[in-house]
């Protein structure tokens, strides 16, 4: 996008900085109190931009910037009321499993299709000895949070029926449901690495993408990642993807979708003009 944007003006210099994602909010939060922030900033989807709109450190958009996404689109950095958008959409990420194709043809094994499958798949791996059966790691924490139970866990709660429920009050963290999916997440450990606990996500996609493990939940945005490194290059991987198992054969799969970032101006930024073009 950056590259687009310079070509159409050669006037404006813009610079990107990116930040350590784990200190991000913090980190964005100290640079808007003092005004030292950008003046275009990544805004997390929901609640982190709401309470960046409520402190009146984003530029309201207008209808004419915003024409091209519908209501939907723009719901994670939207007012409740609808009435106001802070942030432009710019990518939405889809979870799943990603799984290395030839080491499952080596053993003999399919991709799963219910929970019981799955925990029968990590046990031939672990049983081969060849490999680690599942890539995940919780140094970081935010992989066991936003990707195995956002991700894998709808399919015992319903989905979108139970996270309406926990907005307005009919459903608790504490039914049968979520108490399934809290199970689940226990249930891997032993198919992870014996250093989880110290690995990072960055390690966890470099033991995947490596031809060092076999299954690996993730999410669209590491596609890129799996397909162009250097070790692809030297040893491209049978990359296969499948879906979050059920509990049982024929039971309806739900799939999380979400809003993953927007870009916003900032209210207080000295360049609002340039930045508007970039949102433009």
């Amino acid at each position: 996008m950056i590259p687009a944007f310079q070509r159409l003006h050669p006037e404006i210099r813009l610079q990107f900085k990116p930040e350590e994602p784990l200190a991000y909010d913090s980190r964005l939060e100290a640079r808007l109190t003092t005004r030292r922030a950008g003046d275009l900033i990544f805004c997390r989807p929901f609640d982190a931009s709401v309470r960046m709109q409520a402190k009146g450190y984003l530029l309201p958009l207008s209808e004419e910037s915003l024409k091209n996404f519908n209501p939907q689109s723009r719901r994670a950095w939207t007012t409740d009321d609808g009435s106001t958008t802070h942030c432009m959409p710019v990518a939405y990420v889809m979870h799943g499993l990603f799984y290395n194709k030839k080491i499952l043809r080596d053993l003999k094994l399919e991709p799963p299709s219910t929970w019981d499958q799955f925990y029968q798949l990590l046990s031939h791996v672990a049983a081969s000895q060849s490999v680690t059966p599942l890539a995940l790691g919780t140094a970081d924490m935010w992989e066991s949070t936003q990707v195995v139970f956002t991700g894998l866990g709808p399919n015992f709660w319903e989905g979108e029926k139970a996270r309406q429920g926990l907005m307005d009050g009919t459903v608790k963290f504490t039914d049968p449901g979520f108490l399934r999916a809290w199970q689940m997440m226990a249930q891997l450990k032993p198919y992870m690495h014996p250093q989880q606990n110290r690995m990072s996500n960055g390690d966890t996609q470099l033991l995947f993408a490596t031809g060092n493990a076999a299954v690996y939940p993730s999410g669209s945005w590491d596609i890129d990642f799996l397909r162009s490194t250097s070790f692809a290059y030297k040893k491209p991987l049978e990359l296969g993807v499948f879906k979050p198992p059920v509990e049982h054969e024929g039971q309806a799969c739900h799939i999380s979708v979400h809003p993953d970032f927007g870009i916003g101006v900032n209210k207080n930024s000295p360049n609002q003009a340039a930045a508007l073009k970039f949102i433009a």
